[in-house]
C-alpha cells in the first residue's frame, strides 16, 4: 500500500510605484508564481516461484494500492501605480500556475507459483490492484493599475494569467501469470 499527500502553495506580489514630481511618474510591477508536484511511485504485491498450500482451505488475498492525493495552489498579484505632475503611467503584469504530475503504477501478481495442491487446496483466491489518484489545484493572478497626470497624458495597461495542467498516468494490473498452478 502506498498513500502519497502532496500539497503544495505559492504566493506572491509585485508592487511598482512612480511618482514625477514635475514631469512623468512611471510604475511598472511583473510577478509570477508557479507550483509544480511530480509523484511516481511503484506499488508491487507479488508471489513469485513459491508454493502456497493450506490443511484447512484458507483464503489467500493478494492486493496492491495506492492513494495519491495533490492540493496545489498558486496566486499572485501585481500593483502599478504610477502618478506624475504632468503625465502617468503604470503597467502590471501577473501570473501564476500549477503543474501536477502523477505517474503511478500498482501490480499485485503471481508467477512460477504453485497455488494449492489436490492434497492441501486453498479456498478463495483474490487479486486485487487499485490506483485512487486525486488532484485540486487553484490559481489566481491579478493585475491592478492605476495612471494619473493632472496635466497631460495618463495610461494604465494590466494584465493577468492563470492556469492549471493536472496529468494522470500509470497503470493498475492484477493476474497470474508465467507457468503458475491454482488447485
Amino acid at each position: 500500500t502506498s498513500e502519497a499527500t502532496v500539497w503544495g502553495m505559492g504566493l506572491s506580489a509585485g508592487l511598482g510605484l512612480g511618482r514625477g514630481k514635475e514631469n512623468l511618474g512611471l510604475g511598472v510591477a511583473i510577478n509570477g508564481t508557479g507550483v509544480v508536484n511530480v509523484v511516481h511511485n511503484t506499488v508491487d504485491s507479488f508471489i513469485h516461484a513459491g508454493t502456497i498450500t493450506s490443511t484447512n482451505a484458507a483464503d489467500l488475498t493478494l492486493t496492491a494500492e495506492d492513494t495519491t492525493q495533490i492540493m496545489a495552489d498558486a496566486g499572485g498579484v501585481s500593483v502599478a501605480v504610477g502618478i506624475g505632475k504632468k503625465s502617468g503611467a503604470a503597467a502590471a503584469v501577473g501570473a501564476s500556475v500549477a503543474v501536477n504530475i502523477v505517474s503511478n503504477d500498482v501490480h499485485a501478481t503471481i508467477t512460477d507459483s504453485t497455488i494449492g495442491t489436490e492434497a492441501a487446496p486453498l479456498g478463495a483466491l483474490s487479486l486485487m490492484a487499485t490506483r485512487d489518484t486525486e488532484i485540486w489545484a487553484l490559481t489566481i493572478a491579478a493585475s491592478v493599475t492605476v495612471g494619473y497626470g493632472s496635466t497631460g497624458f495618463s495610461a494604465a495597461i494590466g494584465a493577468a494569467a492563470a492556469g492549471a495542467v493536472n496529468v494522470i498516468s500509470g497503470s493498475a494490473e492484477a493476474g497470474i501469470v508465467e507457468d503458475s498452478t491454482v488447485t
